[in-house]
């Protein structure tokens, strides 16, 4: 069924797994939430999984387009027949270039001091009687 290679392999896949979501996902999405508004933190919760999924998606395009573009013969179907290496040094100067533009980013950005991270139960009643007031659905409503 399966030998002690396939074990180590799985192993292998689970540590890198776990050495990518704890040092970069987690803190990345603590970091989000501290520096957001107190009324947003759910709106950033929302965009950091649906970036999660376009960068799937774009992964999968981008071995479409190499596969495409090099008609095989970098991304084969059969992945010992291919020259998977030009691939993989491909991503590395795609994943320098967006190392290159966070250190842009990160070098113009303005930290923002946040004493206060959770909402009081009174701050949270005050903040919704704010809104359903303006909210027009919410006044329509209420008039019938």
């Amino acid at each position: 069924m399966f030998s002690s290679c396939h074990f180590s392999l799985i192993l292998i896949v689970y540590l890198f797994d776990i050495c990518l979501v704890l040092p970069f996902s987690i803190p990345g999405l603590a970091f989000a939430y501290s520096q957001s508004p107190l009324y947003l933190r759910g709106v950033i919760m929302g965009l950091n999984l649906a970036t999660i999924g376009i960068g799937f998606y774009v992964a999968g395009a981008l071995a479409a387009i190499v596969r495409k573009a090099t008609d095989g013969s970098w991304y084969p179907q059969d992945l010992n027949a291919g020259k998977l290496e030009n691939y993989f040094f491909f991503l590395a100067v795609v994943i320098f270039l967006n190392f290159l533009v966070f250190v842009y980013l990160g070098r113009r950005y303005k930290y923002v001091e946040s004493s206060r991270i959770s909402v009081t139960p009174e701050e949270d009643q005050e903040q919704t009687s704010i809104v359903s007031d303006r909210s027009p659905i919410i006044n329509q409503a209420k008039a019938v």
